[in-house]
């Protein structure tokens, strides 16, 4: 009876492998296509991209001072598009306070994939936006 449940088993782990697929990562994260942002107006914008896929950190930077406004982090892939400025996504860590974005100064936003395979963040795309009426 033990042959059975391990047969059954080893079926299910190898059903759950196919079923993620080989095509990219199989966590969400995104991958080695480009990102297409969004970022609505004002001075809390709203921050997409698409594909629709997840991130694990996200940075905002002052162009001009080349200072970071705001950013968060998460211990896994998880985090995905439609991030208002400021609020910290569920399951991420803020790593630096939001500071008030100013009109018609520009700014950065950087995003980064964990790899889970060497535990490092990769930043796979980036945006220049400037917050206006």
């Amino acid at each position: 009876m033990k042959r059975g449940y391990r047969v059954a088993g080893l079926s299910l782990l190898l059903a759950a492998t196919f079923a993620c697929g080989s095509d990219g990562p199989d966590d969400g994260r995104c991958g080695d296509e480009a990102l297409t942002f969004s970022v609505t107006p004002g001075i809390h914008p709203t921050i997409g991209w698409t594909p629709n896929c997840t991130i694990a950190q996200m940075r905002i930077i002052h162009n001009e001072t080349d200072t970071e406004v705001w950013s968060f982090v998460a211990s896994s892939n998880a985090v995905e598009p439609g991030i208002v400025y400021g609020e910290t996504p569920i399951g991420a860590t803020e790593t630096n306070p939001p500071e008030t974005l100013v009109f018609n100064d520009a700014y950065t936003v950087r995003v980064a994939v964990l790899d889970p395979d060497e535990n490092i963040l990769l930043v796979i795309g980036s945006v220049e936006f400037t917050p206006e009426l």
